[in-house]
Formats: C-alpha cells, structure tokens, sequence
C-alpha cells in the first residue's frame, strides 16, 4: 500500500531520498542540486518538503520563488533571498560591500555613482559564507529559469568560489523539450547534480487527489486520469475537480490542456478577487498594501493562494501566469497601470506605467530611461536595454532624436549583455534613419566594435574609418574611435597602422582634459610600443594605471589594468599578471559583461599552461565554450576553441587538439584576423610535436614563424610558438634554420 511520507509528498520515495543525500552532502562541503520538470510535475512541492527537512535538520534556509514577470528585475531574487537576513550580519562584511549589498536590497539609498559591483558581489558570496559559519545553509530558488539576470550573475560569482563551506543550493527548474541554463551550472561540475521528476504512478495520482480533496475515485476513474494527465500531479487534480459524479464513479471531463483546467478554475472565482489575484500576479512583491485582502478570501478558501505575514503565495506557479491571462488588453494594462502608482521601487514601476501605456508618453518615457540608468549603475546590462527598449515604445513619432538616442543606448547596452543580434537589428535601423552627426558617428562606433566580433576586422575598420568622418570637430569621441581603428589594425597584423592611430588617440585625449580617455589612449600606446620590440614603458604603464578611470565605459581591451596583466603575462611575470587578469575576469562576468570573456580566457589558460595548472586551464576554457555557444560571436567562438585546443595538446589529447585547432583557424580567417592564427597553429604545431610528427609540426608553424619574421622587429611574446617551431626543423635536420630562429 502506497504511505504519504510526513511531508505530505506521494510517490516520491526515491527522489526524497536523492534530497536527503543532498542535505547530507551539503553539511560536509558546498553541493548543488537541480530539480527538472515540466510545469505542475510537483518541482515546488519538493522543494518546500526539502526546506522543511532542511529546517528540521538544523539548517538555515534563504528562498527565493522567481517568475516569469520579474525576470526583467535587477537584482529582485537577491531581495527575496535576504529579505529575512538580520541587520547585525551586514555590519560583519567588509564596509564597501556591506554598502554595496544594503544597496542593492534597498536598505539604503546607493551612492551618487551607483552600487560598485565588485564590492555587490562579494558582499554577496562574504554573506553566504558568513551565514553558513554557525550552521549549514540552503538556498533554495523555485523556478530558477526565470531569476532575474543580475541575480543569477551575482549567485554564479558565488558558486564559481564555493569548495568546502557548508552551503547547499538547492533550485528547480521547468523543462519542456529542452532544459534550460541556470545559475546552478556556475557551480563546480564534480559538485553539482541534476534531479529530473517523472510522472506519478496512478496509485500515487489516486493519493494525491484523495489527500487534496478528501473524495476517493474509482479505478476506472484514476486510470482515466492517469492517462489524461501523463503522470502530472497538478493536472490530474484539475481534471479530478471536473468530474460531474462526486463519487467519482463518472469519467472525467477531459479539458484540451492544464492551463486551460486552471483558466476554468479561476474564472469561477468572482472578478474583484480574479482582480486581487492578477495584481499579485504581475507584483514582484506581492502583499496585502499592494493587494485587497477581503478580495483575495475566495481564492484563499479555493486553495489557489495563501496569505502569510501580509505576503499573497501562489499555490503553484501556473496559477500567476492563468490569471495574468484571463485579462483581455485593456485588463491588463488597467492591472499595470495600479501598480505603477502603488509600487515605490523606481524600476518596477517604471515597467508597470509602461505596459499601462496604450501609445506614446514622453514622461513614461522619461521615467523609464531613469530606470535604466538605475539598472546600469546595478549591473544589469539586459535590465537596462529591456528598460530602454521600453522607454522607446513610448516615444512620440515626432520626437526624432529622442527615439535614435534611446536605440543608441539600447544597442549599447545589448552589445555589453552580448546578445549581438538584437544590437545588430537596432543599429542597422538607426543608420537607415537621417541621424544627425553626432548620433550617427556613435552608432558607426558600435556597429565596428560589434562587426570585429561577428563579420571581420575589415568591415570593423570601415565601419570605424566612417564614424571617424561623421565625428566632426567632438575630440573625445574622435580619441575612442582612433582607439578602435588601433583595435583594428592590431587584429589584421598592421602594427604601424596600429602606432599612428593609437598616437592620434592620445593627442586628441590629452587635448581634452578628460583622464580616463587619456589612460585609455596611454595604456594602448604602451601596448604597441611593447608589441613593436621596444620593451616595457614601465612610467607610461604607471600613469595610465594611476588615471584610470573603473567606471569608464571603454572596450576591455583598452583598459590600463587590462595591458598590464596582459605585459605582465607576455613578460612572464606570471605571479602578477595572472592575479590581475582573473580580477578583470571576474568583473566582467559581475557587470555581465560577458562578450570579451572568451578572449580574455584564452590569455589566462596560456598563464595557467605556463603554471603548470592544467585544471584551471580546463576550466576556463570550458567556460570561454559555453559563453560563445550563447553569443553569436565568431571572435568568441574561435578564441574558446584555441582555449580548448591549447588544453587538449597539453593534456595528450591530440586528435581533439587538432580538430579544434584546424576549426579555430578556420574562424579567424572568416573573421579576417590573421594576428589570432598563430595561436591556433601553436596548439596543432604542439599536437603535431607531442605525437612525435616534425613533418605535421612543421607544415603547421612554419608558415606562422615565416609570417613574424616578415613583421619586424618584435616582442617574442608574439612568437610563444617558436620553441616547437625550432624542435621540429632540428628533428627535419635543418639546422641552420633552426640555428637561426
């Protein structure tokens, strides 16, 4: 005979079980578990009976539920996960990221230049650590597909660093065909599982409904509704309330799909509570100064949601997403244009008075673009172009200006998020427009920063060259732009043409009196002075460093700190140029910056190699895969399979080696980055020596050794290949080559 567990749950032996040994894992050392399934399978139901055994363990656990309506929401989850954390544990982190953190949760007003992310981050993981150090902690997310972007990021920095404090994260996730990407994959492999829930038995379906709604059905009836609903728990007690025989002797009135059942469910209930309940719906926060609890009563009694300390909880997910869709257009933006007034958070409710708009408003508009800025400050890249996106929905048609500035900003802040397309559709109608010249010069700019990543440094250089003569007489936006076309040069192998640019940008910036600009423009001159053979500007590295400006929006790879580490690394100083490319990696990934990681991550796993520290090297290098397989980005693409290629040749794994190798030189040339090939041929020059072939070895570095040779002189970072190049011609017999090289 089938037993209900204490917790209530049926049919859920072993999955209980897979819990328990999470619990138990996570009381020893960090430990991550993902629970799958599709909507209504009862994902939320075990998560709840595992945070009650968690409690009855001695565990603290921190929840947050996430919806589809909040994912646009900087930093919401982060707020329900700390909401009940006390005041005296922020005064135990670190001033800056106590500040930081208290920000971010609206405790306090943030600084007049926003939340430094660095300090948001760590305050975030110092927090964890900090409540895990008097007993073990969960955290536990219920669909965790729809946690907000700079929440998920903040909780993937945790993960990434997380080894052997007693901290378990415990999230589900809503599958259809296919399982999405959480935060739970920034976790350590070794330290992370999945859990996939399957359908119910009809004896355990039978137990469900009769432990729900007190009546007991026959068998032909159970099976009936064990074949309808395939198992699912939510739907079958759906299809269970639509049985016209309370006995349950009838068959059951089948409804063509579970929303449906709960759409049938809810329109029951009497408007002003389906009202009550579509408020709490769309809410990030929803609680009774938001919502009419009389009004909620019936759908409290109907079990569709709960009132607890003044907080309305849905029963389940699906319940949120069927009431929202009752509402015909009118409705909704009548639901949205309450909020709008009652929500306080300026974010929040700058979305609500959006999607209350029935046309164009030029103060929603408004309101909206403070919003963004707020998002920007917060780290949230997507945030801030949904916002902005937005913002130009409620742009009057005559407002010309205003409407290509906010698709300005809007691409910007897709570009920074990575998603190239979206930013490539909004450039491209920007420029079919009659932009003024400012605008215009901009929108070049970005679209060559955006072709050097998907189409080529050719048309990059183009693109740059035409936003250059559409800058007029504005020297600051001429200096960013002389720095992209130095970008430019460097990535087809034109150092002089690189050194002219890069000088013309720090003229221009020196003229303008603006530091940041100015350390831009100095740490590249560095830069090019270091590649062209003329050793290391150690006062000039000094002073871009000094002036460097953290907040400046500028590529990564125009950053002083970004050289160093990068001269720091080529001039084998490993112990300081490691320590600082990892920190600049790390902060992309917090501001969501995430389209230069790739490349950045092949610099660190060639300083990882160096080190002998292969594991590191993999991890980065699986890492670098997974973001270009998101981003759409060429450059990406090729420098994650130089990454994994240089991996594979130092792990013995030639056949791999060779094939990402041949596909990474592939990319580049597509791409039209000759300076990017050599390293491709480094990892199949390696496999080709370490597999005792100089002939292979040779035809594969011997044109790239050529090539440098042809160059000048040069730094012999440039030339890291060379060694395999010289073991493979003495192995030929060619001495005197080898002599040479």
């Amino acid at each position: 005979m089938l037993g209900t567990p204490p917790g209530g749950l049926v049919g859920r032996s072993a999955e209980l079980a897979e819990i328990d040994a999470f619990l138990q894992s996570s009381e020893q050392g960090f430990a991550a578990l993902a629970v799958e399934g599709e909507p209504g399978i009862g994902k939320t139901a075990l998560l709840a009976e595992s945070a009650r055994s968690a409690r009855a363990r001695g565990a603290r656990v921190l929840s947050a539920r996430a919806t589809e309506s909040e994912l646009g929401l900087a930093l919401c989850g982060l707020g329900d996960l700390f909401e009940d954390v006390e005041a005296s544990s922020f005064e135990l982190l670190p001033g800056p990221q106590a500040e930081a953190l208290r920000a971010a949760l609206l405790r306090v007003p943030a600084g007049a230049r926003g939340i430094d992310e660095r300090a948001l981050y760590a305050g975030v993981l110092s927090m964890l650590r900090l409540l895990a150090s008097s007993s073990p902690l969960i955290v536990a997310v219920d669909d965790a597909q729809w946690l907000d972007h700079s929440t998920a990021r903040a909780l993937g920095f945790a993960l990434r660093r997380l080894e052997s404090e007693r901290i378990g994260i415990l999230a589900t996730v809503r599958v259809w065909e296919q399982v999405v990407a959480t935060f739970v994959e920034a976790a350590d492999e070794e330290r992370r599982a999945k859990l996939r829930l399957g359908p119910l038995s009809a004896a355990a379906l039978h137990e469900v409904i009769k432990n729900k709604t007190g009546r007991s059905l026959s068998r032909p009836a159970v099976v009936e509704v064990a074949h309808s609903c395939a198992g699912n728990p939510l739907y079958a007690l759906e299809i269970a309330g639509t049985l016209a025989d309370r006995a349950g002797h009838a068959s059951p009135a089948v409804a063509a799909s579970l929303r449906e059942l709960v759409s049938a469910r809810l329109g029951r209930l009497p408007a002003p509570t389906r009202q009550a309940l579509a408020l709490a719906a769309v809410s990030s926060n929803p609680t009774t100064a938001l919502v009419d609890a009389e009004a909620l009563r019936p759908a409290v009694a109907d079990g569709v949601v709960t009132l607890e300390a003044e907080r309305v909880e849905f029963a389940h997910p699906l319940f949120a997403s069927a009431v929202y869709g009752l509402l015909d257009a009118e409705g909704r933006r009548a639901v949205h244009r309450v909020l709008a007034d009652r929500v306080e958070e300026p974010e929040e409710s700058a979305r609500h008075a959006a999607l209350a708009a029935a046309g164009p408003e030029p103060a929603t508009a408004s309101r909206l673009d403070s919003a963004a800025a707020i998002a920007e400050r917060r780290g949230a890249p997507v945030a801030a172009a949904e916002l902005v996106e937005l913002a130009l929905a409620c742009t009057p048609g005559g407002d010309g200006n205003g409407r290509l500035e906010r698709m300005l900003r809007a691409a910007a802040h897709w570009l920074a998020a990575g998603d190239l397309g979206r930013a490539q559709e909004l450039l491209d109608a920007l420029l079919l427009d009659s932009a003024t010249p400012p605008i215009r010069a901009r929108a070049l700019q970005l679209l060559a920063q955006l072709q050097g990543r998907r189409s080529s440094f050719a048309e990059a250089a183009a693109a740059a060259s035409e936003a250059l003569a559409a800058a007029g007489d504005d020297p600051e936006l001429r200096a960013a732009i002389e720095l992209d076309l130095a970008f430019c040069h460097a990535s087809v192998g034109d150092l002089d043409g690189t050194d002219g640019h890069a000088r013309a940008a720090l003229e221009l910036a020196s003229a303008v009196q603006q530091p940041g600009a100015y350390a831009d423009a100095l740490a590249v001159t560095t830069m090019v002075r270091f590649l062209r053979g003329g050793g290391v500007d150690e006062e000039g590295l000094a002073t871009a460093i000094r002036l460097e400006d953290r907040e400046r929006r500028s590529p990564m790879q125009m950053r002083p700190s970004y050289v160093r580490g990068h001269i720091r690394l080529w001039t084998g100083q490993l112990d300081e140029g490691l320590p600082i490319l990892e920190q600049i990696h790390d902060e992309a990934l917090e501001r969501g910056e995430e389209s230069p990681v790739p490349l950045l991550d092949f610099y660190l796993v060639w300083g990882w190699l160096w080190r002998g520290e292969l594991r590191r090297a993999a991890e980065l290098a699986a890492e670098a895969a997974q973001l270009a397989s998101l981003l759409g980005d060429h450059a990406a693409a090729g420098s994650a399979l130089v990454c994994s290629a240089l991996v594979h040749a130092h792990a013995g794994a030639l056949p791999e080696a060779r094939s990402e190798a041949m596909e990474a030189i592939q990319r580049f040339e597509q791409l039209g980055w000759p300076i990017f090939v050599p390293w491709a041929l480094w990892a199949l020059g390696l496999a080709e020596i370490s597999d005792g072939d100089p002939v292979a070895a040779h035809a594969a570095l011997g044109p790239a050794t050529d090539r440098l040779l042809t160059m000048g002189s040069l730094d012999p970072a440039l030339a890291v290949f060379l060694p395999d190049e010289i073991e493979a011609v003495i192995e030929l017999g060619e001495l005197e080559r080898a002599g040479a090289l």
